[in-house]
């Protein structure tokens, strides 16, 4: 299924720094199309986590439709999972 963007309607962008690097959360609502050529608003999530040996990152799409105490308990959580990977090598 395809979804085609068209145009962002709302960008927002927080940073959480703590001892084991930065996690940027970026945010936004944009217009798209869909394979039929119908208009409609998508919401999204992009998490990054920065530190010094390695990256994880996590994308989520929601329907514009799902409540948005919902979408930010799903954001706090995805978070939450993006911090809690770490890197364990073998001896």
């Amino acid at each position: 299924m395809g979804i085609f963007f068209v145009s962002f309607k709302k960008l927002s962008f927080d940073r959480i720094d703590n001892d084991q690097g930065t996690t940027l959360v970026g945010r936004q609502l944009e217009n798209a199309k869909n394979q039929k050529g119908v208009l409609g608003v998508v919401d999204g999530v992009h998490i990054l986590r920065i530190t010094p040996s390695y990256l994880v990152s996590m994308d989520m799409p929601f329907f514009s439709t799902a409540p948005k105490e919902a979408r930010d308990d799903i954001i706090k959580d995805m978070v939450n999972l993006v911090e809690s990977v770490h890197v364990m090598t073998s001896p």
